[in-house]
């Protein structure tokens, strides 16, 4: 910095004998002048902002690159009611804070621009605004010919690829539960269950009556109603095989019926104490995974943490599992013999069906409470909890 001091006290100097020795200059030639001192005053201080009309040295160096002016944004759109718009800054409390002493009224480019100088006083510049994209964003063009990526998931819909913003789902007719003229249904549905091995549909709650309906997409006839008398049904499944549906109620009771037939008959109570039975479980179907015991029983929860292991056939009770507190949700592994439990302390339980074995015993630790269970084909287990939230756990074994 210190060499460069005379050099700026000598061009000072300098510029002061021009304005001397030639008085008549031209407002060019002061022009320039003062430019020279501008940029000399730049290069000592720091900065490049000129005072305005300033110019370059006419002796510069003609092969010296210049950069280029930076173009100025202008706004996409100018409202041309704002140069006639005046704006009161009296009567309100937060235009108390942008008035001046003297100043009662603006125009609508100056209320513009004190809103936009206040902006930037709280909130800084947004220089983020000013940086160039790190991609550029696909166009539709750009995606007509994108390929669906490898995977092992089936396809979500056919005829071809999904854009992000579409679902593949139509809405269809719904079931006729209501009779000619009725708006409201006799009661909630407590049970609702696709038949194995086609389109048969079962409704049932605590109307007492069960519903099979043959869901084609246009029609969906009814099928048959079957009702109970003194019997609200509060669970209802199919069979593995499909050829009954048991029912469940508010008491230890158990009615089924036979599809193919449609004649009902009532299962010999399995609870000693003739407790309520609750959250019916079926095995999973044979056609699905063949060889497992599990696809010849069903299950259900009892006081006491208790649950049952029953035959599909007999309709005896094979073994009985019990847990540390009440039950609360019970579920059949779709890959093997085995299933988990859930009860009121957020413990889940993974049984072994042939040895009647407790496998493991685990706490989950962020539910208040369980509300059912849900497993996948190979390894995950979905725990839906009150709160509203689905925990994901792996079943798959130890690693």
């Amino acid at each position: 910095l210190i060499p460069l001091i005379p050099n700026l006290h000598a061009s000072s100097a300098m510029g002061k004998k021009r304005a001397a020795v030639a008085p008549g200059l031209s407002r060019a030639a002061q022009d320039v002048s003062q430019a020279s001192t501008a940029e000399l005053e730049a290069i000592v201080f720091g900065g490049a902002n000129f005072e305005e009309g300033a110019v370059v040295e006419e002796n510069s160096d003609p092969n010296e690159e210049v950069d280029a002016p930076a173009k100025e944004k202008t706004a996409a759109w100018v409202d041309p009611d704002h140069a006639n718009l005046e704006v009161p800054l009296v009567g309100g409390r937060h235009k108390k804070r942008i008035r001046g002493e003297a100043e009662k009224h603006v125009t609508g480019d100056e209320y513009e621009r004190i809103l936009r100088q206040r902006f930037t006083k709280l909130n800084g510049v947004a220089r983020w605004t000013d940086m160039e994209p790190l991609a550029k964003e696909l166009s539709d063009s750009d995606n007509e010919g994108f390929e669906a990526m490898a995977s092992s998931m089936p396809p979500l819909a056919r005829g071809g690829n999904l854009k992000p913003t579409q679902l593949g789902i139509q809405r269809l007719r719904e079931l006729p539960m209501l009779a000619t003229g009725q708006r409201k249904g006799s009661s909630a549905i407590e049970a609702l269950q696709f038949h194995p091995n086609s389109e048969l549909l079962l409704t049932a709650g605590r109307d007492k009556t069960l519903r099979l309906f043959a869901v084609d997409g246009e029609e969906n006839p009814k099928v048959a109603s079957y009702h109970f008398k003194r019997f609200p049904i509060l669970g209802a499944a199919f069979t593995p095989t499909g050829d009954q549906v048991l029912m469940t109620s508010t008491t230890s009771q158990i009615w089924g019926l036979d599809v193919s037939s449609g004649e009902p008959f009532e299962v010999r109570s399995i609870a000693s104490d003739k407790s309520a039975l609750r959250c019916l479980a079926m095995g999973p179907s044979p056609q699905q995974v063949s060889g497992l015991k599990s696809s010849k029983m069903y299950s259900v929860l009892g006081d006491h943490g208790a649950i049952s292991i029953c035959d599909i056939n007999s309709k005896h009770t094979i073994r009985t599992l019990r847990m540390s507190s009440p039950g609360v949700a019970l579920l059949f592994a779709p890959h093997q013999d085995t299933i988990y439990s859930a009860d009121e302390e957020c413990n889940i339980y993974e049984w072994d069906l042939i040895s009647g074995r407790c496998r493991q015993k685990v706490k989950e630790l962020w539910a208040m409470r369980i509300q059912c269970l849900a497993a996948s084909a190979t390894k995950n287990l979905a725990v839906g909890t009150v709160t509203g939230n689905v925990d994901i756990l792996d079943i798959s074994g130890p690693k």
